[in-house]
């Protein structure tokens, strides 16, 4: 039984710690949602186009922090061509930084807007803490997940002896996976509709692949559960059979 045990600790932990490392990574990645658009611009001087700027943007937002990236190709008058790249990134509510001081805005502002009449950056401002909001509260959740996964391996290191059995096991990873599935779809629902507005072109925000790896670690740490809900609590078993001898040799003295 020592060996059985040993054998699904071990298989388990393995596998719950693949879960467990695509979660965390996923947790700080920007991939999320992502929108990409390609562009063309001239720029003119006495009357003529004097360089031309073809580029690429693309922009990123995970649960905590969003990521901008320009890329293109710049060519002169003299068919000169040079290539480029910028990124930035930064938390979803800096919205201006210079020599290293951010600018945040002000969630509690919102409250206040007129519905009315809003204007576009007030209607900006609220998509945006409403992002920042649905990242949190996802965020929150996929990390109660983890501490939740990392109580079962504690109590999975007591268990290899024999003296936890894997129904319990089983009940604290099956809460963990629950956790890390209903994180990013409670992000999701809660997300603000960023395509709004945007019907009549092809270019839309699409969810990304931190989205789906962070769902497919769910039933990755659910298969690791399952392993570990092997073990047995035979100390536990012969503690009783000790318990129930000594007490028929009391009942024979009698």
């Amino acid at each position: 039984m020592q060996y059985t045990n040993f054998k699904a600790f071990f298989f388990g932990i393995a596998i719950c710690s693949i879960g467990a490392f695509i979660t965390t990574e996923m947790l700080n990645s920007t991939s999320w949602i992502t929108y990409s658009s390609i562009d063309r611009t001239g720029i003119s001087g006495d009357g003529e186009v004097i360089s031309s700027r073809n580029y690429t943007t693309e922009k990123e937002i995970g649960l905590r922090e969003t990521t901008f990236v320009e890329r293109g190709e710049i060519s002169d008058e003299n068919d000169v061509c040079s290539d480029y790249e910028m990124s930035w990134k930064y938390s979803l509510l800096e919205i201006k930084c210079e020599e290293g001081n951010c600018s945040l805005i002000d969630c509690t502002d919102t409250d206040d807007v007129n519905d009315e009449y809003i204007s576009s950056w007030e209607e900006e401002v609220r998509e945006v803490c409403a992002t920042e909001s649905a990242g949190s509260i996802g965020h929150s959740i996929i990390l109660g997940g983890l501490g939740l996964l990392a109580l079962t391996f504690i109590v999975a290191c007591i268990g290899v002896r024999g003296y936890i059995p894997g129904w319990v096991l089983k009940l604290l990873s099956s809460s963990a996976v629950i956790a890390l599935f209903v994180g990013p779809i409670a992000w999701f629902v809660m997300l603000p509709d960023l395509n709004s507005g945007w019907e009549n072109t092809n270019e839309k925000w699409e969810l990304s692949y931190a989205f789906y790896l962070t769902l497919f670690s769910s039933p990755v740490v659910l298969v690791g559960g399952f392993v570990m809900g092997r073990m047995e609590a035979f100390s536990l078993e012969a503690k009783d059979d000790l318990g129930d001898e000594e007490y028929d040799y009391c009942q024979t003295d009698e």
